[in-house]
């Protein structure tokens, strides 16, 4: 070392004892200089630190405190709307909302046939149907029809973009050619129905159909 040259090697061997540390201090130590006392401390700085947490802590829970309290916005949802609705029966409606769910709701029978209820019409808007409490039946060609366009020659209306159905445990019979031709993946048939008609499931696209013991 450079100071150690003026220094009697007395005075550095006397200098450079054990030096006893504070145990709550952080020191930085100079080693190996001429002046074992001259070092450089930094005294207790632990309680500082400790209220600088605490600060900070509680710095954020006022914050958290703040946006709990805040009126929380609104997100918005959407409330889907009839695009049209009519009879399907004497005592039976449907109503087609515009996320595509066809609802058929009240109490007794739907009406049968190719051209009962004139919700086919939309059978391509379609992607969902509930066959509600209190309707007795899926009435024939329910999710089947065709549309006359000459003398004797008909064009189909699928129901290409059906694919989830629930029925009632209302229901006691499902109609011929009620679900003709549907892309339903799979469906449920109620414990209620007793009858199925025949080809109810001709040509539909499903992979797992759920029967009943009662059929």
């Amino acid at each position: 070392m450079i100071l150690a040259r003026f220094v009697p090697k007395t005075v550095i061997a006397k200098s450079l004892r054990p030096l006893s540390i504070p145990p709550n201090s952080f020191t930085i130590k100079v080693e190996q200089m001429a002046f074992a006392p001259l070092l450089i401390s930094i005294f207790p700085v632990h309680k500082e630190v400790l209220r600088m947490k605490r600060r900070l802590f509680s710095i954020l829970l006022t914050l958290a405190l703040c946006v709990g309290l805040m009126p929380m916005t609104a997100v918005p949802v959407h409330a889907a709307t009839e695009v049209d609705s009519g009879t399907c029966g004497a005592n039976v409606t449907w109503s087609l909302d515009d996320d595509g769910l066809l609802t058929i709701s009240g109490t007794g029978e739907m009406e049968g046939g190719a051209y009962a209820g004139n919700y086919g019409s939309h059978c391509a808007e379609i992607k969902s149907a509930v066959v509600g409490s209190g309707v007795t039946n899926v009435g024939s060609s329910a999710f089947y029809r065709r549309k006359l366009i000459g003398s004797g020659n008909y064009e189909e209306l699928i129901f290409s973009n059906l694919t989830n159905v629930q029925l009632s445990d209302t229901i006691k019979s499902i109609g011929a050619n009620a679900f003709c031709k549907t892309t339903i993946d799979s469906i449920t048939i109620p414990n209620s129905v007793t009858v199925l008609d025949n080809q109810a499931f001709e040509e539909s696209g499903f992979t797992h159909l759920v029967l009943p013991d009662s059929v």
